[in-house]
């Protein structure tokens, strides 16, 4: 087999992906396609322009007159090899299933001192606040609070609520277990090309939602590719 027809093969596979998972029409243009999906997170940003590129390249080599007898576009072997990365990585994608692990969460009723030994021994930058909902206590927020008591400190009255009414909104996102380790990246790119507020960690549940009981934490360096 040719690595054009190779090619076609890999572009048919991800196009029919993408009109499945996103229950879109199999008529519907591969650019649409995969522009509804960066918007869905099922394909992080980077990834567009170099997917329209490769539409285009299949485009031109499928509809030559000649073709298959005669190939108007070869692709080279890195090409093929990248475009067959970013397709095994699309249709079979990780998800955030494999991250779950065992949460402690806290009360905003907590002692806050019992918060910081438990973030100190861990070497935690963030823990899990669970009450009516979820949210999120980092070491930023505790410093924010620091900042704002006045004279010497004492940790034997402050709970954990005290410093939590220092974190910023925005600065956690929920999402469902199911959801993709492209996802996870698209969520975190977006926070930091959006800039204030940080997304410091997304808290894993079953379905996303704030009375689930959390399953896990993913923070940026967890899904950092290398």
């Amino acid at each position: 087999m040719s690595r054009a027809d190779t090619f076609v093969q890999l572009y048919n596979q991800l196009d029919e992906h993408l009109a499945q998972v996103m229950d879109e029409d199999s008529r519907t243009p591969f650019y649409s396609l995969v522009e509804k999906a960066v918007q869905r997170r099922l394909i992080v940003k980077r990834d567009e322009a170099t997917l329209k590129k490769y539409g285009s390249l299949r485009n031109l080599i499928v509809h030559d007159a000649d073709y298959p007898e005669r190939v108007l576009a070869e692709p080279t072997e890195e090409t093929l090899a990248q475009f067959g990365r970013i397709v095994r990585r699309l249709t079979n994608p990780r998800t955030l299933d494999e991250f779950r692990s065992e949460v402690r969460t806290f009360s905003e009723r907590d002692s806050l001192a019992s918060a910081l030994e438990y973030m100190r021994s861990g070497d935690f930058s963030q823990i899990v606040v669970r009450d009516d909902g979820l949210a999120l206590l980092t070491t930023e927020g505790v410093a924010k609070w620091l900042e704002r008591q006045q004279g010497a400190v004492s940790l034997a009255d402050a709970t954990v609520g005290d410093a939590l009414t220092y974190e910023l909104a925005g600065g956690f996102q929920l999402t469902g277990r199911r959801e993709t380790l492209e996802q996870a990246q698209a969520a975190f790119t977006e926070a930091l090309e959006r800039g204030k507020p940080r997304l410091y960690a997304l808290i894993i549940t079953e379905n996303g939602r704030a009375h689930e009981t959390p399953l896990g934490v993913v923070t940026p360096w967890d899904v950092i590719e290398d």
